[in-house]
């Protein structure tokens, strides 16, 4: 089983991808993964805030990073956001539209359990299909709407609770992921469907 997350700065998707991944056993992938890890290769010079000089330097992104981690960097710098926004273009348009994506996949078996964070352009979502899997938009009031056509999406989960009401949201998106499947894989034509837990 795999499910993609797809949704705004700020919706939840890590969080939620944190709770498949402790409580159900689910492997969280990645796709812009792909481009930090070439970045921290390259390890490019980038403007940073410096906690020892107490001031706004330069530094190389590798030593950012390993001081920070990553979560902290892409919250708190735009440049190296944007760093690895283009590095994830620039895979696509010059080496191929899925390098991202078979390489973030490249350990992906039937059987395992896999949760994407970060579904964001249609190769992308086709790539959770070509699986069959299950595309889920996350959705949270005041944060960035949907980038996807709405018709891509197998479920959606509104981001209305508290941190710890998300393991509820898990275990119903669990529940509605695998029943999404099976009815798949009895009939294509069924109408839209009524989830277990707040979801479309």
């Amino acid at each position: 089983m795999i499910i993609g997350l797809h949704g705004g700065s700020g919706t939840g998707k890590h969080e939620l991808a944190s709770v498949l991944s402790t409580d159900f056993g689910y492997e969280v992938v990645s796709f812009t993964e792909v481009a930090q890890h070439l970045l921290y290769g390259l390890n490019p010079i980038v403007h940073a805030t410096l906690a020892v000089e107490g001031g706004v330097g330069v530094m190389r992104l590798r030593s950012l990073v390993d001081q920070s981690g990553w979560a902290q960097v892409l919250s708190e710098y735009d440049e190296v956001r944007s760093l690895v926004s283009r590095m994830s273009h620039q895979s696509r348009e010059v080496i191929h539209e899925d390098v991202l994506v078979t390489t973030a996949l490249k350990n992906y078996t039937p059987t395992g359990k896999y949760v994407v964070v970060d579904v964001q352009s249609p190769n992308e979502a086709r790539a959770i299909a070509q699986r069959k899997g299950v595309l889920v938009n996350v959705v949270r009031s005041g944060h960035e709407e949907s980038s996807l056509p709405e018709e891509l999406f197998d479920l959606t989960m509104n981001n209305n609770r508290t941190l710890e009401g998300w393991h509820d949201q898990a275990v119903a998106l669990v529940k509605d992921a695998l029943d999404t499947v099976a009815r798949r894989s009895l009939d294509t034509t069924t109408p839209a469907y009524s989830s277990h837990y707040g979801m479309r």
